[in-house]
């Protein structure tokens, strides 16, 4: 396993334009980000790195980023890594869903650099606790 130094915050994004621009507003509020566009490729990823934290869509090309949530609260490998839904999908429903899933936070996109920001600091402070 890589050490805390290497892993980073994964940002699961299918829109090109919008994955970047996460990752880079992670980069310049000082967290290193990668970012992915499918569930495959987080699959891959969290096998390889196993992230900090996980930013994640809801609408993806191979599938559902809120019950791929539900998969990694299932695997103990996995069930502690906290997971912030950032997507377009913010009816109430959708919000219900993502936290009965397994999300630790939610933000509609767009959301500001500031809540962004704020989101990930939060439930990373929220993590080194426990």
């Amino acid at each position: 396993m890589l050490t805390d130094a290497v892993r980073a915050v994964l940002v699961v994004e299918d829109e090109y334009d919008q994955r970047n621009l996460l990752v880079e507003t992670l980069w310049n509020g000082g967290y290193a980000a990668f970012g992915v566009s499918t569930l495959g490729e987080a699959r891959a990823e969290i096998d390889y790195k196993l992230p900090l934290l996980i930013l994640m869509d809801r609408r993806l090309p191979d599938g559902d980023g809120i019950a791929f949530v539900r998969e990694l609260r299932a695997n103990p490998r996995t069930a502690h890594i906290p997971v912030l839904a950032v997507t377009a999908a913010a009816r109430t429903g959708d919000v219900d869903d993502a936290f009965v899933a397994g999300c630790d936070g939610f933000l509609s996109k767009p959301c500001s650099t500031d809540a962004l920001l704020e989101g990930v600091k939060r439930l990373m402070r929220s993590s080194a606790k426990d």
